[in-house]
């Protein structure tokens, strides 16, 4: 199934060209490090996925009214995730506690457009108030939930107000960072820096103005920079990537085609 939020960029790299050769007494052509990119792709899969599955707790865009309780938060947290539901799953609230049971395969396909399932027992909490200034947060513990048939671990920690911040930690792929998310009714925009320790050293992603449209399989704008050890190098996506599947890497002044791996029904079906 589509999901505007899955960044499907783990690297199946069945299209990386030639970088080129190099004149006599030139220095030689910075050569791709296809592990940090595969590696650091595999955690923006697992970021995007979550976003996607977090999304359907609450409205990215959309404040929690601090004058409410955290147990009326929560209230209302598992009000939005039963109509994302659309029907299917079933959605407990006790105390600050929203226990939502998505099901066993094929689980639950959300009005958020992804495919869950599993169950998430998720905690919310506030930090408040000074001045009206405070701060609503939703622990989700990803352990055995999968999404749009990827299985998910670690624990994310949403804050809001806008722009919504999320903690990200995973102890199994040392997963850590934090990721900002300014959110609509058709898009999210992520920026942000992590790190995974998939990759022995570890690989740092940074997130530079990714957007997605919602039901897109892939984000139309934005770079990702990844770094590890010396290595630096940037994958872009463009509109193109979001029919094609394909983005651009570029390490010093050479660029790669890539060809991002397909999921569900991504890419689209050519004519």
């Amino acid at each position: 199934m589509r999901s505007a939020l899955v960044m499907r960029v783990w690297m199946s790299v069945i299209a990386l060209g030639a970088l080129g050769g190099c004149d006599a007494g030139d220095a030689p052509a910075a050569a791709p490090d296809l592990e940090a990119a595969r590696e650091g792709a595999e955690a923006l899969v697992d970021v995007g996925l979550a976003t996607a599955l977090a999304a359907s707790y609450f409205d990215f865009g959309v404040t929690f009214d601090l004058a409410l309780t955290a147990e009326q938060l929560a209230s209302a947290a598992g009000a939005t995730v039963e109509r994302n539901l659309a029907g299917c799953g079933r959605v407990t609230v006790t105390g600050q506690e929203v226990w939502v049971d998505f099901g066993r395969s094929p689980g639950c396909a959300l009005a958020t457009r992804v495919e869950v399932t599993g169950s998430v027992r998720a905690q919310v909490s506030k930090l408040c108030c000074f001045q009206g200034a405070g701060f609503v947060m939703v622990s989700l513990p990803l352990d055995g939930v999968t999404v749009d048939g990827r299985a998910l671990a670690g624990t994310y920690t949403i804050r809001t107000p806008d722009p919504v911040r999320i903690a990200v930690a995973s102890a199994g792929t040392g997963m850590e960072g934090i990721v900002d998310v300014v959110g609509s009714a058709e898009t999210l925009a992520l920026s942000g820096r992590f790190t995974t320790a998939r990759t022995a050293p570890a690989t740092m992603l940074e997130l530079r103005g990714l957007v997605w449209r919602r039901g897109d399989c892939y984000p139309g704008t934005g770079t990702i920079a990844l770094e590890r050890g010396a290595s630096t190098q940037t994958l872009a996506l463009t509109e193109a990537t979001v029919t094609t599947g394909i983005a651009m890497l570029t390490v010093g002044d050479a660029t790669s085609d890539i060809a991002l791996p397909a999921y569900g029904a991504c890419p689209p079906a050519g004519p």
